[in-house]
């Protein structure tokens, strides 16, 4: 346990000397530094009234929603899909299409109009990737891409601003065009889902019920639609935020002494990193290296930070390096947007369907062991440990 102190407090060391090695200068790109929050929090503030639709409500229904989704896919033939409810989590309702399971928290599992709307919501995503298998993998690949794209375009107007490389800025604004695309892809999902629901919630609701779930489902859909138009935003105000930014100039900074030695340790653990990285890429079934490629991630900002300003460095070298630099300077502000999320007031949870087709499940259940990561998932997750290689490489080199 003391070993595993002494390598979690070196690994912080990284990201502390960091922040404190940020040049104040940079503080003048902060259009850009917000913009990568801006998704998040305004699909936060659009999710208000659906959190604050919270007023009692008739359950007059004669079966909880669990029980009717389950019913209803007997009814529609889809055999093959399951479903659950998943208990200890705060994640709300989702269809898992690997395993083709509707999981449904607790909180669904009541009788009324809103608890039918959500599970309705999830049983029209089963139904439509079921039936458009090809448009399905679309839309999957878009719902797990977009934030990644959009916040590598962001990083990618950061380090134009930072490193004064204009050439950067067309770059970031084709990335946030494509993760536009991909949040449209998203919407359409859920658009399409939503008119499923509808469909399936005539069958069960009167009028006055299937008012109040069709108010549910459009709460919950603006919290896509804000999320969209979040990330339009740098194509709308985009000139406005680059001639801001694009003038920036750091005071040239050259690390000496204590700081020099603290950049060459991090290229040199950014490198060892990789190197795990590549091995683990290699041979998948091996699981050494951990620590390496954790401490190549955590002094990655330490080394963007060092050599920013640094009057020799290749800008395009740096603006690489700011790429998992930002992802772990920018915690702190996930984490108090993640906290701001799960302060909002919750449905309380009903009693678990007692139907025998719903059963309990945890999240591992949904990750098989033995399903073994595609090619290009496993180059993705080594990408992550070699954007500061180049930029590593000419510190101890030059």
């Amino acid at each position: 346990m003391a070993w595993t102190g002494l390598a979690l407090a070196l690994l912080l060391v990284g990201p502390l000397v960091a922040l404190a090695l940020v040049p104040g200068a940079a503080l003048a790109a902060w259009p850009v530094w917000a913009l990568t929050f801006w998704p998040a929090i305004a699909s936060t503030l659009a999710a208000l009234p659906y959190h604050l639709q919270r007023g009692l409500e008739p359950a007059d229904l004669p079966e909880d929603a669990a029980a009717w989704v389950r019913r209803r896919l007997d009814a529609l033939g889809l055999i093959g899909v399951r479903v659950a409810t998943i208990e200890r989590s705060r994640r709300g309702p989702f269809y898992h299409p690997e395993e083709q399971v509707i999981v449904l928290p607790p909180a669904v599992h009541r009788h009324t109009a809103r608890a039918y709307a959500a599970a309705a919501h999830e049983l029209g995503h089963a139904i439509v990737h079921l039936q458009h298998p090809r448009l399905s993998r679309w839309l999957l690949a878009a719902r797990l891409h977009v934030d990644a794209v959009f916040a590598l375009a962001i990083v990618a107007l950061l380090g134009g601003a930072l490193t004064a490389t204009p050439a950067l800025d067309p770059l970031g604004l084709a990335g946030c065009a494509l993760a536009l695309v991909l949040a449209g892809l998203v919407l359409v999902d859920e658009l399409a889902a939503n008119h499923v629901a509808v469909a399936q919630l005539r069958t069960a609701l009167d009028a006055a019920q299937l008012r109040r779930a069709r108010r549910r489902l459009a709460a919950a859909l603006a919290t896509y639609v804000a999320h969209l138009l979040a990330i339009a935003t740098p194509l709308v105000v985009g000139r406005w935020i680059l001639d801001r930014v694009d003038d920036i100039e750091l005071p040239a900074r050259i690390p000496t002494g204590a700081a020099a030695a603290l950049a060459t340790i991090a290229a040199v653990v950014v490198l060892a990193g990789a190197a795990a990285a590549l091995r683990r890429l290699c041979r998948p079934n091996r699981a050494d290296g951990g620590w390496l490629r954790l401490a190549a991630v955590g002094w990655a900002p330490l080394l963007a930070t060092a050599l920013v300003a640094h009057p020799a460095a290749p800008g395009w070298r740096v603006a690489l390096a700011l790429v998992p630099a930002w992802a772990v300077l920018a915690v702190p502000g996930w984490v108090l947007i993640g906290l701001a999320a799960a302060a909002l007031p919750d449905d309380p949870g009903g009693a678990v369907s007692t139907h025998p087709g719903v059963r309990r499940i945890t999240m591992a259940t949904l990750a098989p062991d033995d399903d073994a990561p595609s090619i290009g998932a496993r180059l993705w997750r080594v990408a992550r440990y070699l954007w500061a290689v180049p930029l590593a490489l000419w510190w101890l080199l030059v």
